[in-house]
């Protein structure tokens, strides 16, 4: 399915943006390109229809040579990021939304540049400066959902590092909080 999408994702990413500036209100429109996006993210072959192939069985071990690189899903974040504006308000019910969210966190999972996972959560965090309350609900809301599924992407390789070398601290009391918290949720 992933390869056929090559030829939609531009306009899908127009309509996006389009969506964005309010020329477009049709819920069932956004939820078809949200779902498309969404199975298709989910579902990439990384190549494999070409495993039996000696020189790209090699490629394949050592780089992903599927479709979703980091270039294509540069294309699609700002429009992806920007549609939490438009399901507060178009008036998304919670099933609208949930499409969002998880379309964010397949779009997410995919991403293999940490400048552009820096920059999507960044993209989302900053709707929660928005005046509209509802806004910023939902924004956070995506928020949580994205930390809930790629917690790990997120917290990035300089911070994981940072974190593993204050809890190896003989006397630090980074380590000593995180242990007296892990203390009182297992009850001890």
């Amino acid at each position: 399915m992933v390869p056929y999408v090559s030829f939609l994702l531009q306009p899908i990413s127009d309509a996006l943006q389009m969506f964005k500036t309010s020329s477009i209100d049709d819920s069932a429109l956004w939820t078809s390109f949200i779902g498309i996006l969404t199975r298709a993210l989910s579902y990439d072959d990384n190549g494999l229809q070409n495993l039996f192939l000696f020189p790209i069985f090699f490629m394949q071990l050592f780089f992903s040579v599927g479709f979703w690189r980091d270039d294509k899903l540069r294309q699609i974040l700002d429009g992806l990021t920007s549609q939490i504006e438009v399901c507060v308000r178009l008036n998304f019910n919670a099933d609208g939304r949930r499409q969002l969210q998880d379309c964010l966190a397949v779009l997410l999972e995919n991403i293999t540049d940490d400048t552009l996972v820096k920059a999507v959560n960044l993209n989302v965090l900053m709707h929660t400066r928005s005046e509209d309350s509802r806004i910023r609900t939902f924004a956070l809301t995506c928020s949580e959902a994205l930390w809930r599924s790629q917690g790990g992407k997120l917290l990035g390789k300089s911070l994981h590092s940072y974190v593993h070398w204050c809890f190896k601290q003989k006397k630090s009391r980074f380590r000593d909080r995180n242990c007296y918290i892990h203390c009182r949720v297992r009850g001890r």
